[in-house]
């Protein structure tokens, strides 16, 4: 199972948005990606998630980061 490392970048900040509660509303602005296979970083803007989608379902791969469960993906 190949494994990634993920780390979600968003447009705006908590207090921007009114805190935590409205974490839906920080919005998508860059996906960073390492892929432990090849040893390749890849930055995947909104327009490319598609593309990012398409590798997950594909390669099923094991997802590591930091926070990803409360913030990245929740």
């Amino acid at each position: 199972m190949p494994r990634i490392v993920l780390d979600l970048e968003t447009p705006r900040s908590f207090h921007d948005v009114g805190g935590y509660h409205n974490i839906h509303l920080l919005g998508v602005s860059l996906l960073g990606v390492y892929f432990y296979d090849t040893g390749e970083y890849k930055a995947y803007r909104v327009d490319d998630l598609p593309q990012f989608e398409d590798y997950l379902l594909a390669n099923k791969p094991e997802m590591v980061g930091f926070n990803q469960i409360h913030f990245d993906l929740p």
